[in-house]
């Protein structure tokens, strides 16, 4: 099932690329880009956050 054919209107990651290959965190990434709902993302990956173009960050 990929995130596109959802009808979800908000989806909450944790830590989504944590222990993943990089052929899967491409998939994620791109399936990520292409939902146009909200996304709430808990992650400590700056390079993957910057791939799925976040808008607000909040440091904890």
């Amino acid at each position: 099932m990929l995130i596109k054919d959802m009808e979800y209107y908000i989806i909450i990651f944790d830590k989504p690329a944590n222990n993943l290959h990089l052929q899967n965190v491409e998939i994620l990434t791109n399936s990520i880009k292409e939902y146009h709902g909200t996304l709430v993302v808990i992650s400590h990956d700056g390079v993957f956050l910057e791939e799925i173009e976040v808008v607000r960050t909040v440091g904890l």
